[in-house]
């Protein structure tokens, strides 16, 4: 059984959460950027507003659910 306490594991867990929810809004390139960029404080926070912003902005409300139930974003 793998350990989901593994810190390469949870990044990589976010990381997927986030380029699919990009994915699902259209911006595939901006997906695959989230996966190769190395998870550095505040550009890993950056992602994850620019993501919550544009799902709010189309009123996908599937996307904010993702986000919310992974623990990315509250509220």
């Amino acid at each position: 059984m793998y350990n989901n306490e593994d810190p390469f594991y949870t990044t990589w867990n976010q990381k997927s959460v986030i380029a699919d929810c990009l994915r699902s809004l259209g911006y595939n390139n901006l997906a695959d950027q989230v996966h190769k960029s190395p998870p550095i404080g505040n550009v890993f926070h950056e992602y994850i507003k620019v993501t919550k912003e544009l799902a709010e902005h189309s009123k996908d409300t599937d996307v904010l659910d993702r986000l919310y139930f992974s623990g990315l974003i509250y509220g």
